[in-house]
């Protein structure tokens, strides 16, 4: 099947509709649990630094495994490949749950969350190839900012959630719910239509890698949004999703950060739908890279120790700014890069930029144990400053347009 093609003559709206749904399903378990993940391992006794590893553990599959999963969605039908992936997450994470409440070994901890990290990761790029599938080309920025809202929206209910589980006292059954929302988006899956990338069964794996990371490097701008993004990840999210749940509490509201992450979200949406409207000849990287200074604001809102109001609006802040930057770095991806190659790029894209992340994880409890949290976050907005200056003083980024004729033909 010719899944562009297909779409352009008419994809039926319910095949959009499902997969923004089961999507949107299976984040809203992620969001509960981001929200307390933290909080929970606390709670049941594990310290810092074996949080910091749990974390870790998550993560560093979501890098290792990113460039086996963008070949898989370039070699194997991808619906099918979604569908195995979500129900290998949620049973990981079923599990993880049942370990939590009975407070069991770090390592076995480790592992369930290490097996839930390789399925996203296979998740994520047959994702991003998949979407062309059921939408116009046309209309290929405005599904981006769909997906992104309904992500935003199950996000910001996520934390709520999450609130829940904290204020009852049952975190460990947020992962849970996570669980069970990645099977039941599963189910969802089911039923649309087929979609293959280009690379035969034949082709050994450095060779698709190779092949994927020459139409990679043919997009400059894509480059250096890639090298900022791994900055970025490092410097600024690593450190805040560790440290940030408890330097939350300080400021005097214990359920300050999953109300916060929930604000959060709602600006995620409201930056979507702003990335969705863009129209063709903006320079919509060049906005997005001065949008990325907004992350700096929640660090330094913690450095300072404001009053909780006003880290919630930087929370607000820098989720416009994502939601934003999401949608548009993403389209723009979708755009440029030849259909048959496009897991393959979104996996060596996403693999580049998330390869420091679950260093961070570690390195910011050791940094903070050592020189204090403060100095981490300081560190923090020196990072958001290094990140956009990079992405500026590109000349590919300042100088990117949307083009009609940018979509390359499909062929497989």
């Amino acid at each position: 099947m010719k899944p562009c093609e297909a779409s352009d003559k008419g994809t039926p709206r319910t095949y959009r509709r499902r997969f923004l749904t089961s999507s949107a399903i299976s984040i809203i378990g992620d969001g509960a649990t981001l929200a307390v993940m933290a909080l929970a391992t606390s709670i049941a006794g594990y310290t810092i630094v074996e949080t910091g590893w749990i974390l870790a553990a998550s993560a560093v599959p979501k890098c290792a495994v990113l460039l086996w999963g963008g070949i898989a969605g370039d070699r194997y039908e991808r619906r099918t490949l979604l569908i195995l992936a979500y129900l290998l997450a949620g049973l990981a994470q079923i599990i993880s749950g049942a370990i939590l409440l009975f407070q069991g070994p770090t390592l076995l901890l480790i592992l369930t969350q290490v097996i839930f990290g390789s399925a996203v990761a296979v998740s994520r790029p047959a994702s991003t190839a998949y979407l062309p599938s059921v939408t116009t080309t046309e209309e290929l920025a405005s599904a981006n900012s769909a997906l992104t809202t309904a992500s935003s929206v199950a996000s910001t209910v996520g934390p709520l959630i999450g609130a829940v589980f904290v204020m009852l006292e049952i975190a460990p059954w947020a992962l849970v719910a996570d669980g069970i929302s990645f099977i039941a988006a599963s189910a969802l899956l089911s039923g649309l239509p087929a979609s293959r990338g280009t690379i035969s069964k034949s082709t050994s794996t450095w060779a698709a890698v190779r092949s994927g990371s020459k139409d990679l490097l043919a997009v400059p701008w894509l480059v250096s949004e890639m090298c900022a993004s791994a900055i970025l990840l490092f410097m600024v999210t690593g450190p805040f999703l560790v440290l940030g749940p408890a330097a939350a509490a300080a400021l005097g509201t214990p359920s300050l950060w999953p109300i916060a992450l929930a604000v959060f979200g709602i600006g995620q949406i409201m930056g979507a739908l702003l990335g969705g409207r863009v129209r063709h000849e903006a320079p919509v990287l060049k906005w997005a890279s001065y949008g990325v200074a907004a992350l700096a604001l929640p660090p330094i809102c913690l450095i300072m120790q404001w009053h909780p109001a006003w880290f919630v609006v930087a929370e607000a802040a820098t989720g416009v700014a994502l939601g934003f930057y999401t949608v548009t770095v993403t389209t723009a991806m979708q755009r440029a890069v030849v259909p048959g190659s496009l897991a393959r790029v979104a996996s060596l894209n996403a693999f580049i930029s998330f390869s420091l992340l679950p260093a961070s994880f570690i390195i910011a409890p050791l940094v903070a144990s050592a020189v204090g949290v403060t100095a981490v976050f300081v560190g923090s907005v020196v990072g958001t400053v290094i990140t956009m200056l990079l992405l500026l003083l590109s000349p590919s980024v300042r100088r990117y347009r949307w083009r009609p004729t940018e979509i390359p033909a499909l062929k497989v």
